[in-house]
Formats: C-alpha cells, structure tokens, sequence
C-alpha cells in the first residue's frame, strides 16, 4: 500500500534533507507554493540525530489543495546567513484518489 498525503489529512511529518548542518539556526521554515499558485510558509526543526534534515508536522488546514505543492527549506543563522535549499515537489491527493 502506497502512503499518499490527503487533503485535510493532520499530523502528517514532512522532512527535506538539506546536506546542510542546521544546529544553530534562528529561523527555519518550508517556504512552499501551493497548486493554485499561492505563497505559504510552515515553521520547520532540524530533526533530532540528524540536523542536516528539516522537518515539520503539518496542521490542520495546512493541506487545503490538491495538486502538486514545490517547495524549498529556508534558513538563517542570525543575520549572517541566509540560505535556501533545493526545491522539492510532492503531491496532494483529493479524497478518494
């Protein structure tokens, strides 16, 4: 059985390895477009024991669009530094799909 992510669906953990060490940072978030086009942003956490990969669990309403979503992981380290990783793709499924 393929895991697929829903619209609606809550709780869901999205992660993006970034090769990049990101202990230390002040800001991390997913900058993501939506199908529609529309702009949004999710708080995201180095994961624990692997701080290259950003991760956030997704709340409700987050996924309110089927289609494919892009997306990038943004970071900063203070004023210093500002960084965005490669982008990514994943798919939203509508009920039923």
């Amino acid at each position: 059985m393929e895991n697929k992510i829903y619209v609606g669906d809550i709780g869901t953990i999205l992660e993006a390895e970034t090769k990049k060490d990101l202990s230390g940072v002040s800001v991390l978030r997913f900058e993501l477009i939506k199908p529609n086009g529309m702009n949004t942003n999710w708080d995201a956490a180095p994961k624990i024991g692997n701080p290259t990969v950003a991760q956030c669990t997704i709340s409700s309403d987050a996924l309110d669009l089927a289609g494919v979503w892009r997306g990038q992981v943004y970071a900063e380290w203070g004023l210093s530094q500002k960084w965005h990783g490669q982008t990514f793709r994943f798919t939203v499924y509508a009920l039923g799909e």
